[in-house]
């Protein structure tokens, strides 16, 4: 477990990726569920009231990225690997990010805004994510880093999108 801790906490700093994990299917579970744990968490702390549906897209819109994304390279023997990156340094961010939402929680008041300080390390923090994202996925799939932070985006984007829809129902 500490060298799986030390790995997340390397690719944080961007100094090791998911080759640096342990392979097997057991570690994408179990960091998949510490993922949904502490993405639920911060979920609650920023009260947010539909966490089954920003969670469930969350994981689709990864999902669907990195499995058509190693499908399409050739590389689908690196799937649970790319997913306990992508698991461990989103718990990491999960938790990071609680403070912050539970400091941004308006009340229900959605013209209400975040202090300056708070909003500018809550951009930092998301901003860090998608590069560590992005330097995972480069990893995986032996892209530049501009690509892979591209795809990063792609599954942001296709979650916030398929949350919206889904709100919006």
């Amino acid at each position: 477990m500490t060298r799986f801790a030390s790995a997340v906490l390397r690719m944080l700093r961007l100094r090791s990726g998911p080759q640096d994990l342990p392979a097997g299917l057991w570690v994408a579970l179990i960091t998949g569920g510490l993922y949904i744990a502490t993405g639920a968490a911060a979920l609650v702390a920023g009260g947010e009231t539909k966490t089954d549906l920003a969670i469930s897209t969350d994981l689709a819109g990864m999902l669907l990225v990195v499995l058509l994304a190693l499908r399409m390279t050739g590389r689908p023997q690196r799937v649970a690997q790319t997913l306990s990156a992508l698991f461990g340094c989103g718990s990491v961010f999960n938790m990071l990010a609680i403070p912050f939402l539970a400091t941004m929680d308006r009340g229900g008041d959605a013209t209400a805004s975040p202090d300056g300080l708070t909003a500018l390390a809550w951009w930092g923090l998301f901003f860090w994510s998608l590069w560590v994202n992005g330097h995972v996925l480069r990893h995986a799939l032996e892209i530049r880093l501009s690509s892979g932070i591209a795809l990063a985006s792609l599954m942001f984007l296709l979650s916030t999108l398929a949350y919206l829809w889904g709100a919006s129902l």
